[in-house]
């Protein structure tokens, strides 16, 4: 679950369509469809989940993700939440730097993680331009830089998290330039 207030969009986003990675003839999982939801009005607080369903085979689609209000839901009362939905090979888009990778590795003590998370930039966005916005839901983030890498096509953030006395963390991230978001957001759920 991934707190959030009035989002600007979720979904299941598969970004992996190379034949190889699946080698798959039948299920063809490199040509499954995105679907990306996008809010209309004032959806308030709540929560992001990510629900894996018991599947008897490979075959049947199992992952859904849903948007749950934090004031909850009440029986015989109606509610009402207008959205659009996108499909598609890819998320709708836009200027936005994507993020392509993410890695977890051990900080500069036992205690900690550094997390390595790569944003492909879009032409004419360089890292030298950009500050990053990370933030998490409890303990301390340390460590915070941003460099280039591949001719500068990507910009890796890396930073450590110090959860404290805390087994669960909520992180997010994400890109800005002048101030202004121009990434999408990060979303990472870290469990000890």
């Amino acid at each position: 679950m991934l707190a959030d207030r009035q989002p600007a969009g979720f979904g299941l986003v598969q970004r992996e369509r190379q034949v190889e990675a699946y080698r798959d003839p039948l299920a063809h999982y490199e040509r499954r469809p995105n679907l990306w939801v996008e809010p209309i009005g004032d959806w308030g607080a709540g929560e992001l989940r990510l629900v894996e369903l018991p599947a008897h085979t490979e075959y049947q689609d199992n992952i859904v993700a849903l948007w749950t209000p934090a004031a909850g839901l009440t029986a015989g009362v109606e509610a009402r939440f207008a959205y659009r939905l996108h499909w598609g090979s890819e998320p709708r888009a836009g200027a936005s730097a994507r993020v392509t990778q993410t890695r977890l590795e051990t900080g500069a003590t036992p205690s900690r993680r550094r997390l390595l998370v790569d944003f492909e930039l879009p032409d004419g966005l360089r890292a030298k331009m950009l500050t990053a916005d990370v933030r998490s839901s409890s303990g301390a983030v340390t460590n915070i830089a941003l460099a280039s890498l591949q001719d500068r096509r990507i910009a890796r953030l890396s930073f450590e998290i110090d959860p404290a006395s805390n087994r669960v963390a909520e992180l997010r991230a994400r890109l800005l330039r002048s101030g202004e978001p121009c990434s999408e957001m990060w979303l990472y759920r870290w469990t000890a």
